[in-house]
């Protein structure tokens, strides 16, 4: 089996394999929301868009504390991927516009990616946080001039200066605009073309990729749906690129890893799936960039015997979700989430 048929398989040949693999995922702990691991955020109800959605403790952005903000709380989340560390987050509420800069520029996020639409089927899924094009507006003590706005096929990218006392710095903000809630796009070809996009970006800040410092920030609605779908991804090509075989790509365990930073991370089957049809068509040589014949060859299939184990294998326990425990000298480092958000309906 070619390697780059091997993702296909659970998609034709195999889907019940993912569908066993979706319904015997870890439970989350959303039933445990009054638990100590959420005691933060339980302190902050208005900052937070959805009362069942909220970040852990342990993985929680934490901002420096102001009077408005004792406990430097926003509902974000550090989320550890292969190559980098990123924030996940909810579409910022009016009530946390100043919050939501403040974590931009603390973090010193380069990059913001949206996933949602100010309204979807008529119900505000975010607000608009940003100023007009050529506009300047003050958060709090972060300002924010609107440079530019260049509408794409699939997406809106938007070019912001931001500025704090006599400190100026430069981010991009991606909206992808065709990902209905819920659900997923109809084309996995323009999720790969974001993730190039992404990565081109990316390249502008000459500064490498790290687990010590946060240059992306991700949000949605929620902070776990679309976020979740789209960093899975993220996560699995990262794993592909540093040389890792498909047979080692385990989109169950992607998942798991990501909830445990973040509450119920990838909500839906079909979103499940969209993960796999991605990567596939990712590995047909769909996008981000295109790979190199060599970097294929570097991704081996698995055997016939590893498939069937995989098939065969014991149903995942329902266990509880639980996000690790920091340990008693750990700080977490504020990292900068900034994201600009366009109607373009």
């Amino acid at each position: 089996m070619e390697a780059q048929d091997t993702m296909r398989k659970y998609l034709d040949d195999d889907a019940s394999t993912v569908v066993s693999e979706w319904r015997n995922l870890p439970i989350d702990t959303s039933s445990r929301k009054k638990h100590k691991i959420f005691r933060t955020a339980l302190k902050y109800p208005e900052k937070n868009r959805y009362t069942d959605v909220l970040p852990f403790d342990s993985t929680r952005v934490c901002l420096t504390p102001t009077e408005k903000n004792e406990d430097g709380y926003i509902n974000a989340s550090y989320v550890v991927l292969p190559r980098s560390k990123a924030i996940s987050t909810q579409g910022p509420l009016p009530v946390c516009f100043e919050d939501f800069w403040q974590m931009v520029w603390e973090n010193k996020v380069r990059l913001i990616i949206m996933l949602t639409r100010l309204r979807e089927r008529q119900r505000t899924k975010a607000h608009c946080y940003w100023p007009s094009e050529g506009e300047t507006e003050t958060f709090g003590t972060i300002t924010v001039q609107a440079l530019s706005t260049k509408p794409q096929d699939h997406y809106v990218i938007r070019k912001f200066s931001i500025s704090y006392e006599d400190k100026q710095r430069t981010i991009y903000q991606i909206q992808y605009t065709d990902w209905p809630d819920f659900g997923v796009p109809a084309s996995s070809q323009s999720i790969l073309d974001l993730l190039e996009t992404i990565e081109k970006h990316r390249a502008k800040f000459k500064v490498a990729p790290s687990k010590k410092r946060t240059q992306l920030l991700f949000h949605c609605s929620a902070g776990i749906g679309r976020c979740g779908t789209l960093l899975s991804i993220y996560y699995a090509i990262e794993q592909l690129k540093e040389g890792n075989p498909v047979s080692r790509i385990s989109v169950p365990d992607i998942v798991c890893s990501l909830r445990s930073n973040r509450l119920g991370m990838v909500q839906t089957q079909e979103q499940f799936e969209f993960i796999y049809k991605v990567i596939n068509d990712y590995l047909r040589g769909g996008s981000t960039s295109k790979p190199r014949k060599r970097d294929l060859r570097q991704v081996s299939a698995p055997s016939a015997a590893l498939i069937n184990r995989r098939k065969n294998r014991p149903l995942r326990s329902n266990r509880t979700v639980v996000p690790p425990k920091p340990k008693k000298s750990q700080t977490w480092q504020t990292l900068p989430v900034d994201c600009t958000i366009i109607d373009v309906n």
